[in-house]
């Protein structure tokens, strides 16, 4: 019985090496054709490990035919020979017998398949249509027992596909080469982010993109280096927003300067008016545009005895048409006299409001800035021979800002310097105004600079403080002003309507020296003739009580003065009188000086034998 199962065997194994018959079930069945059609297969329960597509099957040219097994190359590349687009995972099916391969997914090759011992065969552990492509390479197994026959070992050395990472690899063993990559790892390309009509125009250019991996192992094109996308136009002769056109939202280049003039035509030159510079500013977004202009001296109102042309029409004092007939412009009697009067210079530093409020209108149109900056240039360019002038301005540059030092310190002459910087800096969008911080300004200037002459402050405001400062701490700081350093407070009020305004700009007046009788102790304003009006009171107010002729007088009893044509008596209490023995110096006494020192006197005339 032993011998013949030894038999069976042997013809069993000279079936099989010969190729004359197959084995299923156990059972040797001869092939009529005479070769091996199939190795022997065994049904068992199909998995899907590797994610393949229920039971299709992937044919020889790529497609998949539902329910079917997949048709496999045994001993080949384990995948389909077809032309289509790369392969996918084959789906699982019968493990077949010595083909090297885990045709059910069970993540074993041939297992349960008889085989002699010691022999070795090509392995793939992964999908059969993975096999031998790519990185997926066959492994080796050897068939283990020692009997005479024995199971096929794990495969061994058998590699697996991984994720595309576009490096001209067949990563994921499917056959094709970075299949889905947008570019290849370090190419390289060129790269314009600007609008498309702008590439390559004016200094415009293109930059450099170069391949990186990225998210999932795909590649992707990294940031474009290098480029030269379009900018504001740089007013530099360069086509810089590369539209094609250089500098055209450019009026001019920055630095540049130019003169400049915003009077009358026919009167820069003439008289008192001289012209001034613009500089090119660049703006912050874009472009250029002339500055304001510095530094010019524009017509102001004809004063009638101060041999100079203000008006700048080209006559002077008397032959100007608005002196005509006034008194100062009477022709005098044979051997009468008309005496120029002068008197000894004071310093006025004016501390101005630029808060949002004073762009209101006032009654004439215009903004109450602008009336402002109109009365100063009519009033200011008279007096550079009689006051030392400076100017802070608040706030400054926005919010509640206050600069440490005047923006304009106290000089002669500087009408034109205090004219252009009020010209220059319109107020901003903010109702943010501090007056304390603007005072305290003025007295440290005061303090670090001395002065011999008389020191006054102009502070042109149109309401109240804020910026955490309350009324009562500005009038502290106006007394403390006047008491330390014996400088007079002027308050040029700018209200507009706002009657509720008036008590707090009474009170700083009250607390600098120069009140006004009457229920507005303020020099109140409310369009650009009554500003001009009351800057004119002011700085008259600024004399001194005495004053000094321009040449002795032939009869001194005979000399009369007058105070806007009144006559002002002779009178050493409320009058006046001669101050020194050359009778060139007069001096005003009592309520005469009062009347000088409180700013309603506007023009003072001294002569004999003149006409009244």
């Amino acid at each position: 019985m032993i011998k013949r199962g030894r038999d069976l065997w042997a013809m069993l194994l000279l079936s099989l090496a010969a190729g004359a018959c197959t084995v299923e079930d156990g059972v040797v069945i001869e092939d009529p054709e005479g070769d091996a059609a199939v190795t022997p297969t065994r049904d068992r329960p199909t998995s899907n490990p590797d994610g393949a597509r229920g039971d299709d099957a992937t044919l020889g040219d790529g497609s998949v035919t539902p329910g079917g097994d997949a048709t496999v190359n045994p001993g080949g590349d384990g995948g389909s020979s077809g032309d289509g687009g790369g392969v996918g995972p084959a789906p699982a099916s019968p493990e077949r017998c010595d083909d090297g391969l885990d045709n059910d997914l069970d993540g074993r090759v041939d297992e349960d398949c008889p085989c002699l011992p010691m022999a070795t065969q090509p392995c793939f552990d992964g999908n059969p249509n993975f096999a031998g492509r790519g990185p997926c390479a066959r492994g080796m197994q050897t068939c283990e027992g020692t009997g005479e026959f024995g199971n096929w070992s794990a495969c061994a050395g058998s590699g697996m596909p991984a994720l595309e990472t576009c490096d001209m690899q067949d990563n994921d063993c499917d056959g094709e080469i970075d299949e889905g990559c947008i570019c290849r790892l370090g190419e390289t390309r060129g790269c314009y982010g600007g609008p498309p009509a702008t590439r390559g125009v004016g200094l415009c250019r293109d930059g450099m993109q170069t391949c990186v991996m990225g998210v999932g192992g795909q590649s992707a094109w990294g940031p474009c280096a290098g480029e030269q996308l379009p900018t504001p136009d740089m007013c530099d002769g360069l086509d810089n927003d590369c539209d094609g056109r250089n500098d055209e939202e450019c009026q001019c280049r920055p630095g540049q300067t130019r003169p400049c003039y915003e009077g009358p035509a026919g009167s820069a030159g003439v008289g008192a008016c001289r012209m001034g510079t613009q500089s090119c500013i660049a703006s912050p977004t874009f472009g250029s545009t002339w500055g304001g202009c510095e530094m010019q001296t524009l017509p102001s109102s004809e004063d009638c005895t101060d041999r100079v042309d203000n008006d700048c029409n080209g006559r002077l004092d008397c032959t100007d048409a608005r002196c005509v007939g006034t008194l100062e412009c009477r022709p005098c009697m044979t051997g009468g006299q008309r005496f120029t009067l002068t008197t000894t210079p004071a310093d006025v530093l004016f501390v101005v409001d630029r808060s949002g409020s004073m762009n209101s209108r006032t009654p004439d149109g215009t903004t109450r800035w602008n009336a402002l900056v109109s009365a100063v240039r009519a009033v200011l360019p008279a007096l550079d021979t009689s006051l030392y002038m400076g100017l802070i301005i608040y706030p400054e540059p926005d919010m509640c800002g206050v600069r440490a030092s005047p923006h304009v310190p106290v000089v002669q002459p500087s009408a034109s310097v205090i004219s252009s910087y009020l010209a220059a800096r319109a107020p901003p969008n903010t109702a943010l105004t501090p007056t304390l911080a603007a005072l305290q300004t003025a007295e440290l200037y005061f303090r670090t600079n001395t002065s011999p002459r008389r020191r006054f402050v102009v502070l042109a405001t149109d309401g109240a403080p804020n910026c955490g400062s309350t009324v009562a701490q500005v009038v502290s700081q106006i007394a403390y002003i006047r008491s330390a350093h014996r400088a007079d407070v002027f308050v040029l009020g700018i209200p507009g309507g706002d009657l509720t305004l008036y008590p707090s700009l009474n009170a700083m007046a009250q607390a600098g020296g120069r009140a006004r009788s009457g229920a507005v102790q303020f020099y109140e304003a409310s369009s650009t003739s009554t500003l001009e009006a009351a800057l004119r009171a002011i700085t008259a107010a600024t004399a001194s009580c005495t004053y000094g002729l321009s040449s002795a007088p032939s009869r001194p009893d005979l000399v009369t003065v007058q105070f806007d044509g009144r006559m002002v008596p002779r009178d050493a209490a409320n009058g006046w009188s001669y101050a020194d023995a050359t009778n060139r110096v007069i001096r005003f006494n009592g309520s005469s000086c009062n009347d000088l020192n409180s700013g309603t006197v506007r023009t003072v005339n001294a002569s004999f034998n003149c006409g009244t």
